[in-house]
């Protein structure tokens, strides 16, 4: 490339590279992902009892029950069946599929 400081061999990045039989192993724990952009990647399933949870990346609302696992969703950024905005029930601490209609009116 014009103007460009690389060989445009893939493998040269400048002396930054690390071969991967240099890395070291670590141990898989499902739970050991977090922070700020994982928080907002999904609505938390279980939360403050009688709250509503909004989510700053889709704009869904959880209303968490009185055991604090989801009562209801209200989805507003896509169509499920045709329906926008739609609603979806939790039953036994799982979310239904089913679809509910309502209006944001």
């Amino acid at each position: 490339m014009p103007g460009s400081s690389r060989s445009g061999d893939p493998a040269d990045d400048g002396g930054n590279s690390t071969l991967i039989g240099d890395t070291q192993p670590f141990e898989y724990t499902p739970d050991a992902v977090s922070g700020d952009s994982f928080d907002i990647a999904k609505t938390p399933n279980n939360g403050e009892p009688g709250t509503w949870y909004t989510n700053p990346g889709s704009g869904q609302m959880r209303l968490y029950g009185s055991d604090g696992k989801g009562y209801i969703d209200l989805d507003f950024d896509h169509s499920h069946n045709g329906m926008r905005p739609h609603a979806h029930n939790w039953v036994d601490g799982n979310r239904d599929w089913a679809v509910v209609p309502f209006s944001s009116l």
